[in-house]
């Protein structure tokens, strides 16, 4: 891990979330991930698109193969990110890419077929999640029905996926302590914007669907 290494992490035009995730697996902290790449700067009036410019994605590509972290692109794709309303009568739109990140090749190939496949299982493990928390989303653990503390950057950031009820202490430990830690200490710059989108209300919570 260098000095010079992160702080292209941090200069990098991905999104917040995308730092965190690409710091965690440079730091090897995590096996894989998707990152997603948008342009909310490039908006297309006629469309309603927020177009996606080649530029940015270079910017990713060239930061992937600087920290030396094997990746695979998809097309690019519309998707939907407000509906049809009477003040947007065309709805609005983001074009993104997916990019596959991992440690390795084959992490990074073993990803692209779970998701793919749809393999949930695969997808849990290759994002670093504990193998009983995995368990509790599938429905074959009781998953944590207690209160996360979402007023501080820990409970509110890297709490996005579900616990288990029998193992939730070991895996916040493991899992959520040692990623916030982990960006804590490696990139303070990262971890003061982390801090500023959440007092400004700004963080999504459980973006990732897993909570």
């Amino acid at each position: 891990m260098t000095y010079q290494k992160v702080k292209l992490i941090e200069r990098t035009p991905l999104g917040l979330h995308g730092k965190v995730e690409t710091l965690l697996i440079y730091a090897n902290q995590k096996p894989a991930t998707v990152l997603l790449i948008g342009d909310r700067k490039n908006y297309d009036l006629e469309t309603n698109v927020y177009k996606l410019s080649e530029e940015r994605v270079r910017k990713a590509k060239n930061l992937l193969r600087k920290l030396q972290l094997p990746h695979a692109i998809t097309e690019p794709m519309v998707f939907e990110v407000m509906p049809k309303q009477e003040h947007c009568p065309l709805g609005l739109y983001i074009e993104r890419v997916s990019m596959y990140v991992g440690q390795t090749q084959e992490l990074c190939d073993r990803l692209i077929q779970a998701v793919q496949d749809r393999d949930s299982y695969a997808l849990g493990r290759l994002f670093g999640f504990p193998e009983t928390a995995i368990q509790a989303y599938h429905g074959e653990r009781s998953p944590f029905m207690g209160e996360l503390n979402d007023r501080t950057v820990l409970g509110a950031f890297f709490t996005q996926f579900v616990f288990s009820q029998e193992y939730f202490d070991e895996e916040f430990q493991n899992c959520s302590v040692r990623w916030h830690d982990t960006v804590k200490r490696l990139s303070p710059k990262i971890y003061k914007q982390l801090k500023d989108e959440y007092e400004n209300n700004s963080i999504p919570k459980r973006e990732t669907g897993w909570r």
